[in-house]
This record gives structure tokens, C-alpha cells and sequence, in this order.
């Protein structure tokens, strides 16, 4: 006899159950807990933290970018000296997307002769990188500018002067060059597009790029250039060398043999000579 009673009651608990779960759910957007004063509840430890652990919210997953930094653009105010070299001045617009950590940013190639060098308005410095470039290190997300003065050397063969230079691919990249001669032609193949702007004893070109590792810019010289150029007479060259000498001391002589590295730094010549003086 307990046993039906115990089977009624226990059939009896199982549809109150269903039938307040199903007018729970059915009003779910109104009350999220049902409110059952009367129900008891015996569960197991492991039940319980199994449930708890599927009610906890999983933990929002920071999304990282899929780059650490980007250059974004790089404008150039060039000046071609008297002096034979061109003198730069950078404009470079960064972002930097990682939030933690340093990065390392290539600017420009170590064939360039950096003059200053200011990052968000302060001194900084570069890094000398094994990819043979100049680099700045950043540690700070957001959006920096670095300013960059440098030179470089330009050279003329035929009538036609130029200069160039190794850099860092950027989306956007511009040149102002002023060139003391009006009447020159301006070219460049990295350039998509040339705009001249002629005054009365220089020329302003406005050079837009492609995206390249390297910048190159000639122009033609005007012929009253040429004919002063011709009757200067030759600049004698200016030559260094560093030797290196290794020595080699045995019982009865000492022999030496020495290395000779020439460096030209102007003129031209294809003669090269050494002199041994014993002492």
C-alpha cells in the first residue's frame, strides 16, 4: 500500500514538474527563475559545481590585431645643394596596434647620413638593424609621428644628375624636391606621377610613389650647367685606406703580409699605389 502511494506521489511530483516547466518557459522572458516555495531539492556535489560551471559566463577573449604596427605614409622635403648632396627632411606617420612590448620599425637604409631625429616631438634615436636599415623602437599603441633629417649624395654622368635611397614601403608616399636649375626635366620610374612648377632660378617638383624599397630621382642639367661643369678642371680625388698588417715572427726573420682597403671619397682615379719604407 505505501509503495502505490509512494509511485501516485512520485508520478504526481513528476507532472507538477513538467507543468511548471512548461509555464516556465513559456513565460521565460518575463521570469527567469520560477518562484517554487514548496519544492525541496537534493543534489550531489558534483551536480551542483557541474551546473554551476555551465551558468558561468565565459571570459571575453581580448581580439589581438593581426599586425603588431603599420607605416602608414612618408612625405619628403628634398633640396639639392651646391655641395653635390641633397638634403631630406622625413615626415613619418606610425601606428602602432600591439599593446604590450616592443616592436621594431624600419625607416630608412643606412646608405643615408641622418642629421637629427625627433619621435612625438621629443630626440629619439635609431637602431642600426642586420637588414642593413634604420629603425625606431616603440613600445606605446597609438598613432606616432617621426620627424627625420638626413643626406645623401648625388652624383651626374651624361648630363643627367640623381639620387636615391633605400626606405620602407609605405601606402602614401610623396617628395617635394626643389632643384637650383629651372629649366632641368624630372624623372623617376618609382614615381606614378610628376608635377613641375617652374620659377625664376629653380624648379619645385611634386612627386607622388608607389609603394618601393627604394626611391630613385634623376634630372636633366641644363646645358649652361654642362658648359660651367666642363670648364672647371678636374677635382683631384681624395682617397682613404686603412691597412691591416699581420705579423708572423720565426727564429731567424719576421715576415709580414698587409691588407689595403681604398675608400674614394671624391674625384675619381683608377690608379692606386703604395710605398714601403724600411726602417
Amino acid at each position: 500500500m505505501s509503495n502505490r502511494i509512494l509511485s501516485a506521489t512520485l508520478i504526481v511530483s513528476i507532472a507538477a514538474g513538467f507543468l511548471v516547466c512548461r509555464r516556465a518557459e513559456a513565460s521565460r522572458e518575463q521570469e527567469l527563475i520560477p518562484d517554487l516555495p514548496s519544492a525541496t531539492m537534493e543534489m550531489s556535489w558534483t551536480d551542483m559545481r557541474r551546473l554551476l560551471t555551465a551558468t558561468e559566463e565565459p571570459a571575453d577573449e581580448e581580439e589581438k590585431p593581426p599586425i603588431d604596427w603599420g607605416l602608414a605614409s612618408a612625405e619628403y622635403d628634398a633640396e639639392v645643394l651646391a655641395t653635390g648632396s641633397v638634403r631630406i627632411d622625413g615626415r613619418f606617420q606610425i601606428f602602432m596596434w600591439k599593446t604590450k612590448g616592443w616592436v621594431e620599425v624600419p625607416i630608412i637604409g643606412q646608405d643615408v647620413a641622418p642629421a637629427s631625429v625627433t619621435l612625438d616631438g621629443e630626440p629619439a634615436s635609431l637602431a642600426r638593424t642586420e637588414h642593413g636599415t634604420f629603425a625606431v623602437l616603440l613600445d606605446e599603441p597609438g598613432v606616432h609621428a617621426l620627424e627625420l633629417a638626413f643626406f645623401v649624395g648625388s652624383g651626374s654622368e651624361d648630363g643627367v644628375a640623381s639620387f636615391s635611397f633605400a626606405c620602407a614601403p609605405t601606402a602614401v608616399t610623396r617628395m617635394n624636391l626643389r632643384i637650383p636649375a629651372r629649366d632641368a626635366e624630372v624623372q623617376s620610374a618609382a614615381a606614378a606621377n610628376v608635377t613641375v612648377e617652374r620659377g625664376e632660378t629653380h624648379l619645385t617638383a611634386d612627386l607622388t610613389f608607389r609603394p618601393s624599397e627604394r626611391i630613385e630621382v634623376s634630372w636633366t642639367l641644363p646645358a649652361e650647367i654642362l658648359a660651367k661643369a666642363q670648364e672647371r678642371p678636374p677635382e683631384p680625388p681624395r682617397i682613404a685606406c686603412r691597412a691591416s698588417t699581420l705579423l708572423t715572427l720565426a727564429d731567424r726573420y719576421l715576415s709580414g703580409q698587409s691588407m689595403l682597403h681604398y675608400e674614394l671619397l671624391r674625384g675619381s682615379t683608377d690608379t692606386f699605389s703604395c710605398t714601403c719604407r724600411r726602417r
